[in-house]
């Protein structure tokens, strides 16, 4: 398989839109352009030129390494990190919108609870739950965890006092989240 060429034309950051269509209609779309053939670093960082390499100097914000150790560590900035809150169905229990959010949440429990009570009907139970329960995207989503209450025949109400504000990703706030007591 032959490898592709990458070229990049640069032109000043500083420009406006204005500026750089204006510049390629001066330089006929191409024709004129200084192109320079790029390959990327070690790194794969395609736009090496004018930058340090000190980032791989940086002391890591958490690694695994660091979390083995049990004396002083010196090699990161934290020990004990996680994944934060995971629920497996982000869709569902977060929301920008409070009523949508309420909206979602009970339609997923009625789904779920409609499902542990087919369930806890069965005198014979599939020795599988993934052959008994549905399915649906638009609607729930079983993680492993989920499963273990259902096999558990456990019920689940709906509690608005439970959602709470939450920040899901930065610089988006007022996002909405059902937390489980």
């Amino acid at each position: 398989m032959k490898k592709a060429k990458i070229y990049y034309a640069r032109v000043d950051e500083g420009w406006t839109k204005v500026q750089k269509l204006k510049h390629l209609d001066e330089v006929g779309h191409g024709g004129k352009v200084v192109w320079e053939e790029i390959t990327p670093d070690k790194k794969n960082n395609w736009l090496t030129n004018g930058l340090e390499n000190e980032f791989s100097d940086f002391i890591s914000i958490g690694s695994k390494d660091s979390r083995l150790q049990k004396e002083t560590i010196t090699n990161s900035i934290f020990q004990v990190f996680s994944n934060g809150l995971h629920s497996s169905r982000d869709p569902w229990v977060y929301n920008f919108n409070f009523n949508e959010l309420s909206t979602n949440v009970q339609k997923t429990i009625n789904v779920y609870n409609d499902q542990v009570s087919r369930w806890n009907k069965k005198t014979l139970k599939p020795l599988n739950i993934d052959d008994l329960v549905t399915y649906d995207d638009l609607n729930i989503s079983w993680s492993s965890t989920l499963k273990i209450y259902f096999k558990r025949g456990i019920l689940t109400n709906y509690n608005e006092s439970r959602i709470r504000h939450a920040l899901y990703r930065p610089f988006a706030n007022n996002f909405y989240i059902l937390i489980k007591s």
